[in-house]
Formats: structure tokens, C-alpha cells, sequence
């Protein structure tokens, strides 16, 4: 059996069913997981945050709250302000 282009589409919708059914119904999850994740891999790139040097709490958690201000401020106004 020859993989050409045409083969390989005609075996990938008899092997992969489609999921639409399913991504609908949980759509909005999905789009509120990627929002928290994207948050989360952002305030990872503050050095600050990724490892804790600060002996207090209410110093790591001002960290914090400027990370997400951070972030917040580039998704509202672009990345080339600050």
C-alpha cells in the first residue's frame, strides 16, 4: 500500500473519530483552563517568583500582585509599553 496524500487522509477519518461533541460542551472550561495556564507561565518568567527568596509572605505575595499587574498591563496596552 502506496502513503500518498489522499490514502493518508482517507485512513486518518477512519482511525481518528472527530471530538466536536465533546469540545463544545466543555468549550468555556477549556477556554478558562488556557487563561489560568497562560497566567501561570507568564508569572513564571518573573525571576522573583520562580524561586522564593524572600523570608516573609507579605513580600512574596506583593511579588505577586505586581506579576499579575504586570501581565495585566502588557495584555491591555502591549508588550513594547513597559
Amino acid at each position: 500500500m502506496k502513503l500518498n496524500s489522499e490514502t493518508f487522509y482517507t485512513l486518518q477519518q477512519k482511525i481518528i473519530k472527530a471530538r466536536t461533541k465533546m469540545f463544545k460542551k466543555f468549550k468555556k472550561i477549556y477556554e478558562l483552563r488556557h487563561a489560568v495556564e497562560r497566567g501561570f507561565a507568564w508569572a513564571d518568567k518573573c525571576r522573583k517568583l520562580v524561586i522564593r527568596y524572600e523570608r516573609l509572605e507579605a513580600t512574596f505575595e506583593g511579588f505577586r500582585y505586581l506579576a499579575a499587574a504586570m501581565v495585566n498591563y502588557r495584555t491591555e496596552f502591549g508588550r513594547n509599553l513597559l
